[in-house]
């Protein structure tokens, strides 16, 4: 996920403060971790977890993160199952590593993600993890964003619960690659998971909508999918339904400015059209 793709998401986060409540469990896992933005949100708010970066760029802002707050950091890939494999590194234009785009499935022929380099990572699932007694079976939030991966991670769970379930999705067209991570098989295995409910935040050029299932998907979208078990959603519902208002206003809003600055343009262009 890009840093502009993380600023984008505060509406998430404005879910998760609604939510927090109404969770028995405390913990956290955070697959894809990055440097620690979500992890810290969480851990400000009196959660503990465990992150996960294979990336080796951001290991010491996750070190450091450790060490300041108890987080407990490991630095494999989350996958459907134990492996070794390889972990595509993506670059800038002078071939600089950057913070995001960093993937366990390559995109061919994208000017946005360049994969140039390709690093050995241990893959781990949660069902092992959880066998090796290194993760808690019970979580209150398990949040991946793997860049593509979400659906393994989701396929490896094993008897890992958890209460709500954070993934990110894209819709066809917006990349050459990445088709596990379109929403019809992330919502299909979520249910096979027991959750009951989800929201879908769509983002679109700019623009950002919140849906209730059943959400709609069009071309090009991206964004991430909440899923939530049915107590937690009929918990926390009048608050999620204020948080779907609100995103349907912001969008309206934003479509009557852009409707206000045409009129306005077009009025001045007459103007000018009239002078002798």
């Amino acid at each position: 996920m890009s840093s502009a793709h993380l600023y984008a998401q505060e509406t998430e986060f404005a879910l998760l403060e609604r939510l927090l409540p109404h969770l028995q469990s405390r913990t956290f896992l955070d697959i894809g971790a990055e440097k620690g933005t979500f992890a810290q949100f969480l851990i400000d708010r009196g959660c503990t977890g465990t992150l996960f970066e294979p990336f080796p760029g951001h290991q010491a802002a996750l070190a450091e993160l450790a060490a300041r707050t108890g987080a407990k950091v490991m630095n494999c890939a989350v996958d459907r199952e134990d492996r070794k494999a390889q972990f595509h590194v993506a670059s800038d234009e002078a071939g600089q590593a950057v913070d995001y785009y960093h993937s366990l499935h390559k995109i061919e022929a994208d000017d946005r993600v360049r994969h140039t380099k390709v690093i050995d990572v241990q893959c781990r699932s949660l069902a092992s993890l959880a066998a090796a007694g290194e993760i808690p079976t019970k979580i209150g939030v398990l949040k991946t964003d793997t860049e593509g991966n979400d659906l393994a991670v989701m396929q490896g769970i094993g008897p890992v619960h958890a209460e709500v379930l954070i993934c990110e999705f894209f819709t066809e067209g917006l990349y050459r690659g990445w088709r596990d991570a379109h929403p019809r098989g992330l919502i299909e295995r979520a249910e096979q998971m027991g959750f009951s409910q989800y929201l879908a935040f769509k983002r679109w050029e700019g623009q950002e909508i919140v849906s209730l299932k059943p959400a709609v998907f069009l071309p090009k979208q991206w964004g991430n999918l909440v899923f939530l078990r049915l107590k937690t959603f009929r918990d926390a519902q009048e608050s999620i339904l204020k948080l779907v208002a609100a995103s349907e206003q912001r969008l309206f809003e934003a479509v009557n400015d852009l409707t206000k600055a045409a009129t306005e343009k077009e009025a001045v262009i007459q103007r000018l059209l009239a002078r002798p």
